[in-house]
């Protein structure tokens, strides 16, 4: 062979052999990779910030049937996977679970030996309480007062009669006493491994009785099954309560005068007011309409849903010893009906809805079992009922958030003195620079960008600020984010118009005062709800103009506000106006969207989820905080942090960016953050680029060093190997152990330093 051949084919073969030894490399990086932080201080892992190490310890599952029998209890109906009971006196429920033999119960069997008082343990044995409104002849709401449907309830007897329909019964419920009588039905039917139970709105009726002072009783509140799946401390079991990123109430001994109560998707504001002071502020309203129980360690476990009515519902944990019951309950109370005030000239009169808001008043149970028992199966669970089934699309690095801030105005002599904080090829130049320190991809989310700024007609001018460097410089802008493949979210306000009258299809209050909101902005700047089922017009009217500037990213604020409303002489109340929402977004095609904190009946037209939970509001009771969002959506929905421009430590925040699968985000200007006096963000205190481009980049490399090898991948499973030992693992085959303690800890065969992270793992 010619030694010139012999000389190549020897080349090739020691080139080859290089390539796969890079390429095991990689592969060996891509599959173990890790990272530490310096935190200044040490923290405290039994703190509920943290998930705490399950408790492993079974509980007894013995079969009740026979037993419910001889307590009166009937066999209503039943399928492959659950067998439902029902006991007349009491209109309690048992729920036969056929996949692990527990028997759920409407009631805390056990109350006898804990609880002293016959009212006490009647209230317990209720499958329903309603409260009503005593109204008397002059017009006057009296105090609400409160019934149960047990027998030994002496000041109301509930008679029922019971109809057996396919896969399930109704039963008839009464109420009467000597001057009022409020009945209605209740439906109970089995789907699956599901039980729903619904209240139909035509259904409720209200009469006046008696005829020696007589009352006009109104129907305030109907809760279905108060103490269904309630137990207390001698088991090994928790509540999950979607507050923040989610939060678990586990059963102890600690005694707590307080409760979680919250309404769901926060107040409505057409019947409250706003609060008065914003200085003290929880961790987002409530945004899923769900709550779980678990009772054992993968043995037993139900996730509860609002499946209609959900605009006039709220969440109700009482853990151990509140209002001096020794039990751990959750559940959902429906208001019926409010209360609102009508202001006069000289005074203000308080009026009540004449009928019931117009919806049925429907919940699910879901029941779980085996390694599906435990708040990650809740969150699968939820998450096939959504519909949520899209996936990420494939990139090789983690998108930064930067929330870009373009231009606003101050009170000038004559009108308004624009301010220009970040003109568009500036923006442009802050991604290249970052692009040259190894940040390569991007989120950019554009804020005061149109003509007028955000605070102009409601951030709806669809006109590039000229400011700026008008349309010319944003379609530059636009085209280098396409071709480089980064995304870009123009801020839109559609449901907020900064002007009221006959140009803008402006709502009423229920009780018919303008329906005023404040905004965010230090200039206290009011706006005005304008119709929320004009949402995909007011867009899809602007598409021409959005399309000329290579618009097709939208982040829209305010959508995830609820209320009831007026609209010229109909009522429209919260669970229609956010069916509304829904049927409008679901008409918005060619446009990514994106949403701050968005309420669940949002999460299936979203790209981008913004300013997400990091964890609870850690209110005393609760134990853990865990991330149930970041289970629900990972690999569907991109989830970003709020802005670290405002978070105290750093460090922390990447290993729980790490832990929770949450990208960075942040919010700059090129300008100094000082020329923002006296303007609408004259709060954002620190936003030149200048000044936080280091801590970008460390931040950004952190979290993508591991973040990355899970991109469009779901989170599988989350729990605490060990105190302060994070263990998440994903559909690709991925695990990611974060170590929140000042120490070396050693499980699962691997060796965690101390504040670090290490990813395991991979396709």
């Amino acid at each position: 062979m010619d030694r010139k051949i012999q000389k190549i084919i020897t080349c090739l073969i020691v080139l080859m052999i290089g390539i796969l030894f890079t390429v095991n490399v990689i592969n060996v990086r891509a599959k173990d990779t890790s990272g530490e932080v310096q935190l200044l201080h040490e923290l405290d892992p039994s703190s509920n910030f943290f998930t705490q190490v399950e408790d492993t310890t079974p509980i007894e599952i013995v079969d009740k049937r026979a037993n419910l029998l001889e307590d009166g209890y009937q066999l209503m109906a039943e399928n492959s996977k659950i067998s439902l009971y029902f006991k007349s006196s009491t209109f309690g429920i048992a729920v036969y679970d056929k996949s692990n033999g527990y028997t759920w119960l409407s009631t805390y069997e056990r109350a006898h030996e804990f609880i002293n008082t016959a009212a006490v343990q009647s209230k317990i044995e209720s499958g329903i309480t309603i409260e009503y409104y005593s109204v008397d002849s002059k017009g006057i709401i009296k105090s609400a007062e409160v019934y149960y449907t047990s027998k030994e309830n002496k000041k109301a007897v509930a008679s029922n009669t019971v109809t057996k329909v396919n896969n399930g019964f109704d039963a008839n419920v009464k109420f009467s006493s000597l001057n009022y009588l409020i009945s209605f039905k209740v439906e109970f039917r089995l789907d699956d491994d599901k039980l729903f139970v619904s209240v139909p709105y035509d259904s409720i009726k209200e009469e006046i009785a008696g005829t020696l002072n007589p009352k006009d009783s109104k129907l305030k509140s109907i809760i279905l099954f108060p103490y269904f799946g309630s137990e207390n401390y001698e088991i090994n079991g928790y509540s999950f309560i979607p507050d923040g990123s989610g939060a678990l109430v586990r059963y102890n001994q600690h005694k707590s005068s307080t409760a979680y109560i919250k309404k769901l998707y926060g107040d409505d504001y057409s019947f409250t007011e706003y609060p008065a002071s914003n200085n003290l502020k929880e961790n987002g309203v409530l945004s899923l309409p769900i709550y779980g129980v678990n009772h054992g360690y993968n043995q037993a476990s139900f996730l509860c849903q609002v499946e209609d009515g959900y605009g006039s519902c709220e969440l109700h944990s009482y853990p151990y010893m509140y209002s001096l019951i020794p039990v751990n309950t959750t559940f959902f109370k429906y208001y019926v009906k409010d209360t609102f005030n009508v202001k006069m000239s000289t005074s203000t009169m308080t009026l009540l809805n004449e009928n019931p808001y117009p919806s049925n008043y429907t919940i699910s149970y879901t029941f779980l079992n085996g390694d599906d028992a435990n708040y990650v199966g809740m969150a699968n669970a939820y998450r096939e009922d959504l519909g949520l089934d899209n996936v990420i699309e494939a990139s090789s690095n983690i998108p930064l958030r930067l929330e870009i801030l373009g231009l606003d105005y101050k009170p000038g002599l004559f009108g308004k003195n624009y301010v220009k904080m970040t003109s568009f090829m500036e923006a442009l130049d802050i991604i290249k620079d970052l692009e040259q320190s190894e940040v390569n991809n991007f989120d950019i989310t554009y804020l005061g960008w149109n003509r007028g700024g955000y605070f102009t007609q409601g951030a709806m001018n669809a006109k590039a600020a000229i400011r700026l460097g008008g349309a010319s410089k944003l379609k530059k802008l636009a085209s280098y984010i396409d071709e480089k493949g980064y995304s870009i979210d123009y801020t839109i306000n559609p449901y907020v118009s900064s002007s009221y009258g006959t140009s803008s299809k402006n709502v009423k209050r229920i009780g018919l005062s303008p329906f005023e909101v404040t905004q965010k902005s230090s200039q206290e700047q009011i706006g005005y709800y304008v119709l929320p089922s004009d949402l995909s017009r007011l867009i899809t009217k602007k598409t021409n103009k959005f399309n000329k500037l290579n618009i097709t990213g939208l982040k829209i604020d305010n959508l995830n506000s609820a209320y009831s409303y007026r609209y010229k002489s109909d009522a429209i109340y919260r669970t229609q106006m956010i069916d509304q929402v829904a049927t409008e977004l679901s008409k918005i095609e060619g446009y990514k969207i994106g949403a701050e904190k968005p309420n669940s009946y949002l999460l299936k037209y979203l790209s981008n989820y913004y300013d997400a939970f990091y964890e609870s509001n850690k209110f005393v009771y609760e134990t853990d905080s865990i991330p149930f969002v970041s289970i629900l959506i990972s690999g569907i929905i991109n989830m970003y942090m709020p802005n670290i421009n405002y978070i105290s430590d750093y460090d922390l925040a990447v290993l729980r960016m790490i832990e929770y699968n949450i990208y960075p985000s942040f919010i700059i200007t090129s300008e100094e953050a000082y020329d923002l006096r006296y303007t609408n963000y004259e709060y954002l205190n620190s936003t030149q680029y200048d000044l936080w481009k280091d801590l970008m980049v460390k931040m950004y490399k952190d979290t993508n060093n591991a973040l990355s090898n899970v991109i469009g991948a779901r989170m599988t499973s989350h729990s605490y190997v060990d105190s302060g030992v994070s263990k998440c693992s994903y559909s690709n085959g991925v695990v990611i152990y974060v170590n929140y303690n000042n120490k070396v800890v050693n499980v699962d065969g691997v060796s965690l330093s101390p504040y670090s992270y290490l990813v395991k793992g991979g396709n």
